[in-house]
Parts: C-alpha cells; structure tokens; sequence
C-alpha cells in the first residue's frame, strides 16, 4: 500500500467517526461504507500491528478528538469485538460488514416482485412486498385514488407503511387498474380488475407463501370506494370459469380508507349529504357508468349496474371489520366543488350510521362532525394489523 493511499484511506476515517451507529436506513448505509473503510485501512490504522485495531488507532488520525465521538468508537468496539480481545481483527470486522449488509437487504423498500402482470390490460400490473414468515402471512392491498382517472401503484409506496407490515409477518401489494377510458362498462370495469388482482393473489398464494384466509384493502378516494365495494359485495368468485384466477374468493377480511365515498349510487348522494337536488351535467354520471344515454339509467340493466355499486346498501352483519376516516371541513356542500363533495365527512356519517345498524366493528373519524371511534383509537394501517394478527 503505497503512502499517497494510505494517507488517502486515513483521511478519508475523519468522516467515519461522525456518523457510527445512527439507526436510520440511510446512516445504515453510511455505516457500512465506513466500516469498509476501514477494514480496507486496517494495515494503516494498525500502528502496532498486532493484528487488531484498538479505539485509540481508530482515533488517532483526528487530533483531540469530542468526547461523544470518542463514546461512540468505543461502543463500536464492545459491540464488534466477539473475541473480547480489546482490539477488532479483520475477521471481526469483516463480520460486522456481512450483518450490515444483510439489515439492508432486509430494510430493502424495493418491492419483491414489481410490475407483475395480473390481467391482460396494460395497467394490469401490481408491486409486491413479502414477509418474511415460516407460516403463510396475510396480505394487505393497496388501491391508489385519483378519480378513475388518474393516479398510480406508486402512491402506495409508503416505506413505513410496508416496513411495519412486514415487520409484523403481512405481505402488501400496490395495484394499478384501469381508467374510466379504458374501461367498457364504466366505474365497474375498473373497480372489477382490483377483484382480480384479489383473486391473482390468492389464485399464487402458495407461490408467495399467503394466507388466503387473511386478505384486507386500503385506499383513498376512488381506492376507498373500490376497497368497501369489495368488502361489502357477497361472494363474486366464479366457479364455473374456464379462468381459474376468477374461481378464487373476493372476499376480504378487513377494510380500512380515507377520504371515501359512500357508494357509487350517485343519486343518493343528495340525501345523505343534503345538498339541493339542482340541474347537473348528466355527461359525467354517464361517463362514469359507461351509460350512452339518460334513458339507460332507468332501464332493468342500468337500476342493477347501479345497485351493483351502491355499496353502502350491501353492507351485512357477515361483512368485514370497516375502519373510515375524512378529515374535510364539512358543512354546506356546492357542487362545483368537487373536492368537498367526494370527502365530506357525511359519507362517513352515512358507513358509521349503517355499519351499526348492520352490527359490523368499525372505526370511523370525522371531525367536522364530531365522530370518533370509541375505546381504543388506532391508525389505519395499525386497524388493518389488529384484523389480521
């Protein structure tokens, strides 16, 4: 090792100090390439050459080093060195290397398997996070909101989120679906691939090591809706399809939103969110259930497309444990302002008001209109977790 090197590799242990033991993921990096550093400087460092490295030779390259810096090196040694030796050889440190790099890849935010195709549409794809398990583990679906219009798999990557999940044995997958543009048969179609991306799931749960018995939705906004559309519609597998993905259950065993709707029978909305009933643009109701007409609507094929998504009126005592939250401001409600009338917290008075008539545990949380859940008060993704374990 030629002086020019040397000089470089102790240099360069200035900033190593600094930065030892910080749990973050990103100092968990960081932590790596230090200690590379110096197992890659330990014949410099090594003064005595004794063939291990005390404290005071890590240290030596920083003249008057703090106090807290001089604690924390220690500390590293106590923890590194297995042979309790007072020094760390390159074996230990070597060691320490090869578990710093498996907590990575354990930490690892990148999905298992990504862009997973699960039906024949271009968005028919999901990204999928496993647990690490001996048991099947349960599996937590994520459906992204943006209207049917807009919106990806990519805004349920919530690394916190996941890392929980896993941490707690529960397998998560973030599913992209079609527009209302893609789709045939309006709202339905698109909300009828997040039911097969249900049933793929279940139909590789061997693959993927899954409980099929332990299956729960999250979502926000047009995620939501399609989430209670699943939790709160019978059984849609079909037995009888030559598709053997559509022979798996739908049924989940937990739901949990935010900024939700109530159902998908628009024409209810002026009910329960008591707004003026006024002259509106039909185009986009009828863009929205893939109608061509206003007369559609009232045939026998368009009352049960409709009834078919209003989920709030299939609500039943066997249906899953339902957690809703909309944290909107409430009150009087204009139609133009769309915002406002897709999340007002009267939608989730309205799943609150049925899911106790029906008898179902539930969660709800609007505040503009004082409604909290009683007793024990969780978040959504620890509501999933408790309906789970």
């Amino acid at each position: 090792m030629n002086k020019r090197y040397s000089k470089v590799k102790i240099y360069s242990l200035l900033t190593v100090i600094l930065s030892l033991f910080i749990p973050a993921l990103s100092a968990q990096e960081q932590e790596l390439q230090i200690v590379r550093q110096i197992r890659t400087g330990f014949l410099v460092l090594d003064t005595n050459k004794d063939q291990k490295l005390s404290s005071e030779e890590i240290l030596k390259p920083i003249q008057s080093p703090p106090e807290n810096i001089v604690k924390r090196v220690d500390e590293f040694i106590k923890t590194a060195d297995k042979n309790k030796d007072q020094g760390l050889s390159t074996e230990e440190l070597d060691a320490v290397i090869t578990e710093l790099q498996s907590r990575l890849k354990a930490n690892d935010s990148s999905p298992t398997h990504a862009n997973v195709k699960y039906g024949s549409h271009e968005r028919n794809t999901m990204d999928i996070w496993l647990a690490k398990a001996d048991k099947p583990t349960p599996m937590v679906i994520y459906i992204h909101g943006g209207g049917f219009m807009m919106g990806d798999k990519k805004n349920g990557h919530n690394k916190k989120n996941i890392a929980l999940l896993r941490s707690q044995g529960i397998s998560y997958a973030s599913i992209n679906y079609r527009f209302l543009y893609h789709s045939k048969t309006g709202v339905l179609g698109c909300m009828e691939d997040a039911k097969r991306a249900i049933q793929f799931l279940r139909f590789n749960a061997s693959k993927w090591n899954l409980d099929k018995t332990r299956f729960a939705c999250i979502g926000a906004s047009a995620g939501a809706g399609t989430s209670l559309w699943l939790a709160f519609n019978d059984e849609m597998a079909d037995k009888n399809n030559s598709d053997p993905v559509l022979q798996e259950s739908t049924r989940i065993q937990a739901v949990a939103v935010h900024a939700t709707q109530a159902t998908y029978n628009i024409a209810r909305w002026t009910d329960l969110l008591d707004i003026a009933k006024e002259e509106e643009d039909i185009s986009g109701v009828l863009n929205f259930y893939g109608f061509q007409s206003k007369e559609e609507l009232d045939t026998e094929q368009g009352k049960k497309y409709i009834s078919s998504i209003d989920f709030l009126a299939h609500i039943s005592s066997d249906d899953p444990p339902m957690y809703a939250s909309n944290n909107m401001r409430g009150g009087s409600i204009k139609v133009s302002d769309k915002n406002h009338l897709y999340h007002h917290p009267l939608h989730v008075k309205a799943l609150r008001d049925k899911a106790q008539e029906a008898g179902i545990k539930h969660q709800c949380y609007a505040q503009a209109l004082g409604i909290k859940a009683e007793g024990k008060n969780s978040s959504l993704i620890n509501f999933v977790i408790d309906n789970l374990k």
